[in-house]
């Protein structure tokens, strides 16, 4: 089944958490119906994931006062090491090879000059990528 949240959030965390736990779609509830629609026909009929366009912008452009910007696909993976699940359970997750959440988890832990996973969850934290809901 595929989701597409709609919800008076529009704040990037939420779009994020919303992503991680599975949406392909978060949509605000000031919407037009004609961006509903496509949000509809992208997940459902292309299989691939939709964000409001204004909602959009604020995820890619969303770079924090250290200067480290992550893409959508890094922040998720970033929200589920901070949940403690292993490689192999957020492949599982996001439907990836293994390799590539290793890849994934090595490039943020090189991105924010941590010593190691747990390291890398304590600093983004402290530079609010890890905003709690």
């Amino acid at each position: 089944m595929r989701v597409i949240v709609l919800s008076s959030h529009e704040e990037p965390s939420f779009i994020v958490k919303a992503q991680s736990k599975g949406a392909m779609g978060y949509l605000s509830k000031k919407v037009d119906r004609f961006e509903i629609r496509e949000a509809i026909r992208r997940v459902e009929l292309e299989k691939k994931e939709y964000i409001q366009k204004h909602l959009l912008s604020q995820i890619i452009d969303n770079t924090n006062t250290d200067g480290i910007t992550l893409t959508q696909r890094e922040r998720s993976i970033l929200i589920y090491i901070s949940e403690g699940l292993t490689s192999k359970q957020i492949a599982d997750k996001l439907s990836l090879a293994n390799d590539t959440i290793r890849d994934y988890r090595e490039g943020l832990i090189k991105k924010f000059g941590a010593k190691n996973s747990v390291n890398l969850v304590k600093i983004a934290s402290e530079n609010g990528y890890l905003i709690q809901l």
